[in-house]
């Protein structure tokens, strides 16, 4: 695990980054994305896909007996299929399964909540420059965002030293909660060495 680098992230002050041949590699695919005056400091990918589902276990485990029970009502109306129909409260009995198909999706939507959170991380790179930090995602769509340094706030780390841990760096408000917001911690998830990660941040903040 130490060894794999490529996957597990490196530091760009312990060589040349550039030297790396695979143009799929993580380090290059990021240089694209630096201006001319910044320079990586570090590039990693989430060692630990779990780490990004964790938060979904909950609504997983809701979608499961939801999915559970539409499909136990499903079951107990198609009965009715094997009796003749001789009334039209009977022939409604067999069409009403009709309206469960909505619960029905959403409980598999909730069900595969996890296994879409982690296949998004499989697709994530994080970077770290003297400027900024920046997390780059290329699925479900290409999306890439960064954060100045000097808009860190709150920087902690979650998880041992050496990983897999998170770092969180910013925070995200959206619509919902009792107050009308919930805040939604910002950072790089799942990835190796997180602080030593944490330590470069830090460094580069109070520089």
């Amino acid at each position: 695990m130490e060894n794999d680098e490529n996957y597990m992230g490196a530091f760009g002050r312990e060589g040349d980054l550039r030297k790396l041949p695979n143009a799929n590699d993580p380090y290059q695919i990021m240089e694209a994305e630096l201006s001319n005056d910044e320079n990586l400091i570090w590039v990693g990918k989430p060692v630990s896909i779990i780490r990004h589902a964790k938060d979904s276990i909950p609504i997983f485990v809701f979608g499961f007996l939801f999915f559970g029970f539409a499909m136990f009502m499903v079951g107990q109306y198609m009965e009715a299929l094997r009796r003749p129909v001789n009334s039209v409260l009977e022939a409604i009995e067999i069409i009403f399964p009709i309206f469960f198909t909505p619960f029905i999706l959403a409980g598999l939507v909730m069900l595969i909540l996890p296994l879409w959170k982690m296949n998004k991380a499989r697709h994530m790179i994080y970077a770290l420059t003297d400027k900024r930090l920046i997390i780059r995602e290329t699925f479900p769509r290409f999306h890439i965002e960064s954060w100045p340094l000097h808009q860190v706030i709150r920087l902690r780390r979650r998880g041992p030293a050496n990983g897999p841990g998170d770092v969180f760096f910013a925070q995200l408000k959206k619509r919902g909660g009792e107050d009308g917001a919930i805040v939604k911690d910002v950072g790089f998830i799942g990835i190796a060495k997180p602080r030593r990660v944490e330590d470069h941040i830090r460094e580069l903040i109070m520089y």
